[in-house]
């Protein structure tokens, strides 16, 4: 599934028009259909989500890579774990998300 962490849902409705999400099974998301699936979701009625590992990069003047670790655990136990990438771009005054991935790893 696509975008399963919450704290970027603050950042979709000012995000750019051409904002997409890869996902593991190798389709490509746009903003419309990220933006309806996050709002679909319901999360927090099966399972707690935690970040860290929290890296960022410049890649040039206005644009980042942020990187960072994604656990999902269920009745406490790990049962999803990936690595997630964002480019983020600065237009105007605020930062915007206009890419992200996340790629599966072991749940262990």
């Amino acid at each position: 599934m696509i975008l399963r962490c919450a704290i970027h849902r603050k950042y979709f409705p000012g995000s750019c028009r051409t904002i997409f999400s890869n996902s593991a099974s190798g389709q490509i998301y746009h903003k419309e259909s990220v933006i309806s699936a996050l709002a679909a979701e319901n999360v927090g009625a099966w399972a707690e989500m935690a970040n860290d590992g929290y890296e960022l990069r410049p890649l040039a003047k206005g644009v980042v890579l942020l990187t960072y670790s994604h656990v999902r655990t269920r009745e406490g136990v790990p049962d999803a774990r990936s690595l997630r990438s964002s480019i983020w771009m600065l237009i105007g005054d605020r930062w915007q998300l206009v890419f992200h991935q996340g790629t599966p790893t072991r749940a262990e």
